[in-house]
């Protein structure tokens, strides 16, 4: 059969790395003689594929959200009257919720679909029930599944098996970021342009990359993208100081010029190719809060892998983000374009690729997803709000499905809700590094300095002070590591002997825990104790060390030891204190 008409549904589709592979596709697909018409909600407006003047058909509706029964039976009529009034022949999506929204109405209108994941979060970020409904009523029903990246094929076949899985890179437009454009540049400013959303995803590598190029003295930083951690970012600068460093241009749509008007280019996936193609120097931002180096011809391949994210390389420190800097004049730009040009252009390579595409659409009958949804809307009221974490859509309809598909698995699916309900939330790496971002102007002390230490052996009697002078240097967290050399001259004992306790300097009460952030010590209910660590003295001479983290700007005013619940008369001795400091 031969398809020369596709929905493609676009949900969350700004501008961005998804809208350029879009505009990409849609270019080819029409190219091959298929009519192009777009389903998505309101941020599609601002995409260049839904402005070609090609595309039959862009419809506006509100996708958003599509976990109840409801709003599945909303989003479903609209893809299915699209379909029916314009006689479209296959259907194309790029969201997980839009994935079984197309599973359904292919069954239903007897046509393929085709999907394409976009990152590794697409797997995990999402309630592990939705994937469990993707990995058995939807991904081996779709006639193709296309992925961006080896890593993100590798981890596919396995949250994704028993599905037609193909590796198709992003690609890049070769004619459009080239070096050529250099030319009409006269002066060149000599801060660095970052290309990046400012979201989720994206906003530890940046706060990480502003507080290096600073600290490396690169003269300013200019960010290309728009975002809903805005305000956020802004909010970090002006708290360490440099709310002028830092120049928003929002989102563009001139990146292919605009990276030649600034000294060198930092981004992450699709941005690493385009500075790479345009021939200048690309510095790859971590997700998860750290800067993985420059794109050269000896880390390609490395890069490749997971997409030019660099996820599976280690952080640089500043020492050698500093040192890559002063070598970036090295670089051989000139191999990179060919590298790029060889593999990733988009000259040829879409029109191959969608006509591979076109050759695996091919309708798979999906008899249980027709049940499935069915159910769902007989019991749309018991299941009440979200479907994937519905008692009643969990354990009686999906169950009842599953057995009834193989009576072998119901043990498995039992194991498996069980898992679910004892595992907690969900995890998302990217909340944490959020949490932890800052950005640090300064080291907060000397590393590795000795603030404190003392060889002068004494018997713990009333109680050791240790008085710590001012060692911070900038509030932005640090860690104490506290040496001790001591011992007790009793054989047995059911209970610690001694006790270490920490007093910081603030006005508050040393039991209020909203006092100080850190780690590494237990907070006393007794506020004459405050935050402490036991320690475990033996009958012979033996070297105890205590790491301390300090997560915010509180600084140590003394260390206290004394003993605690000894027996009568029982001599400690300390024969060493020392107290050194190092930035987290």
């Amino acid at each position: 059969m031969k398809h020369n008409s596709v929905l493609i549904i676009c949900l969350n589709s700004s501008i961005g790395g998804v809208s350029t592979r879009m505009e990409g596709e849609v270019n080819a697909f029409i190219n091959k003689g298929v009519d192009v018409y777009l389903l998505g909600d309101e941020r599609v407006k601002e995409c260049s594929y839904a402005t070609n003047p090609r595309v039959k058909q862009v419809k506006i509706a509100d996708l958003g959200e599509c976990n109840t029964v409801d709003k599945i039976i909303q989003t479903l009529n609209h893809v299915e009257s699209m379909v029916l009034d314009n006689d479209i022949s296959f259907i194309y999506s790029h969201h997980p919720d839009m994935y079984f929204i197309s599973a359904i109405a292919s069954q239903r209108l007897k046509i393929p679909f085709m999907i394409t994941l976009h990152g590794i979060g697409f797997h995990l970020f999402n309630n592990p029930f939705q994937h469990f409904i993707l990995r058995n009523f939807v991904y081996p029903y779709a006639s193709l599944v296309t992925c961006m990246s080896p890593a993100l094929t590798t981890i596919s076949s396995i949250y994704a098996p028993n599905t037609n899985l193909r590796l198709y890179h992003n690609l890049v437009n070769t004619e459009r970021f080239n070096p050529i454009n250099a030319n009409n540049i006269n002066d060149v400013d000599n801060r660095w342009l970052i290309v990046s959303r400012i979201d989720a995803e994206k906003f530890p590598g940046l706060v990480k990359f502003i507080e290096y190029a600073y600290r490396a003295d690169i003269p300013g930083v200019v960010i290309a993208g728009d975002g809903g951690l805005v305000d956020k970012l802004k909010q970090l600068l002006s708290e360490a100081g440099i709310v002028d460093y830092v120049t928003f241009l929002g989102a563009r749509k001139d990146i292919h010029k605009l990276v030649h008007n600034y000294s060198a280019v930092a981004g992450v996936d699709r941005v690493v190719l385009e500075a790479g193609s345009s021939m200048k120097p690309v510095c790859i931002l971590g997700y998860n809060g750290g800067v993985k180096g420059f794109l050269k011809a000896d880390n390609f391949k490395r890069l490749a892998y997971t997409n030019f994210c660099g996820r599976d390389l280690p952080d640089l420190d500043l020492n050698d983000f500093v040192t890559e800097v002063n070598k970036v004049h090295e670089i051989d730009l000139v191999q990179i374009r060919s590298m790029i040009e060889k593999d990733y252009s988009e000259t040829d390579k879409w029109a191959e690729n969608v006509g591979e595409y076109l050759t695996y659409l091919e309708f798979k009958e999906n008899k249980d997803i027709q049940v499935l949804y069915d159910l769902m809307c007989f019991y749309n009221k018991p299941i009440e709000g979200q479907i994937y974490t519905s008692p009643v859509f969990k354990k009686h309809i999906v169950k009842d499905l599953m057995v009834r598909k193989d009576k072998n698995s119901t043990t498995e699916y039992q194991e498996f809700l069980s898992l679910l309900e004892n595992s907690g939330s969900f995890v998302k790496p990217h909340s944490y590094a959020i949490k932890d971002s800052r950005i640090k102007v300064a080291d907060s002390v000397n590393e590795g300095e000795v603030i404190f230490s003392s060889n002068d052996g004494l018997y713990l009697k009333d109680g050791v002070f240790v008085e710590l002078e001012d060692y911070l240097k900038a509030g932005y967290g640090h860690k104490i590591k506290i040496k001790i050399r001591a011992m007790t001259h009793d054989k047995n004992h059911e209970v610690n002997p001694m006790i270490m306790s920490v007093v910081f300097k603030s006005d508050k009460q040393a039991y209020d825990k909203n006092k100080v952030n850190v780690e590494g010590l237990s907070l006393s209910a007794n506020e004459k104790i405050g935050y402490f660590n036991y320690v475990p003295l033996k009958n012979f001479m033996w070297e105890f060390s205590f790491d301390i983290f300090v997560k915010d700007n509180s600084e140590i005013k003394e260390i206290r030891f004394a003993k605690w619940q000894a027996k009568e008369h029982e001599e400690i001795f300390i024969e060493k204190i020392e107290v050194q400091v190092f930035n987290q």
